[in-house]
């Protein structure tokens, strides 16, 4: 498609002669179209912070309520974990968790950045000798609520571990869930009703 087609396509769709657009990642800049209210973005596990940041960032130009949806039909443990570790915040911004590595320890790391994708604050968090964070969820008071798994130095205990932070990244509770087995968490899941669920499985460690 040539360069003047797909402006005039632009213009069309900018004007409000057709309701839907679907392109590739094109649109990611230099697209100012205030009356775009909804964005989805499929196979959300291929791209990276900044191009998803960049794709959120067509809708919400005007004054309706804007919506940035990710679908992805992933299997794969990388990409699922890329997506259970990004959650957007309040103020537009992202926060997002990983884990951090010293001396050939693990903790858990979140990072938030502001609308542009600077840097606010980041902070580490940890229990035990290897502390691997695989799930992260918003919390209705804006804070976050960080879950994975915690494993003793000679690697026979392995528990469910999770720390609630507030909106600047300071820990307000963490809790170890202890059990007779290895349990290793994969996600935390919120409910309607306010529950948080930790998701994952055991291993009989006989």
């Amino acid at each position: 498609m040539s360069a003047e087609e797909k402006q005039k396509i632009m213009k069309t769709f900018k004007d409000g002669k057709y309701n839907v657009l679907v392109s590739t990642v094109v649109v990611e800049v230099g697209i100012d179209v205030s009356n775009a209210s909804v964005m989805l973005v499929e196979h959300a596990q291929r791209f990276g912070l900044s191009q998803l940041h960049q794709l959120r960032g067509r809708i919400g130009r005007g004054k309706t309520e804007s919506y940035c949806i990710l679908v992805s039909d992933t299997e794969t443990e990388q990409g699922q974990r890329r997506l259970n570790k990004m959650v957007e915040t309040d103020d537009g911004g992202f926060v997002l968790a990983g884990n951090s590595y010293v001396d050939n320890h693990s903790r858990y790391a979140l990072l938030r950045t502001d609308e542009h994708g600077i840097k606010v604050w980041s902070n580490t968090y940890n229990n035990a000798y290897h502390d691997e964070c695989y799930g992260l969820t918003k919390t209705s008071d804006g804070g976050f609520i960080i879950a994975g798994s915690t494993v003793s130095r000679d690697y026979k205990e392995a528990h469910f571990f999770a720390i609630k932070v507030d909106s600047e990244g300071k820990t307000v509770w963490k809790k170890v869930y202890d059990s007779d087995q290895q349990q290793f968490c994969m996600d935390i899941v919120a409910t309607n009703e306010g529950i948080f669920l930790l998701v994952g499985y055991s291993v009989n460690s006989e």
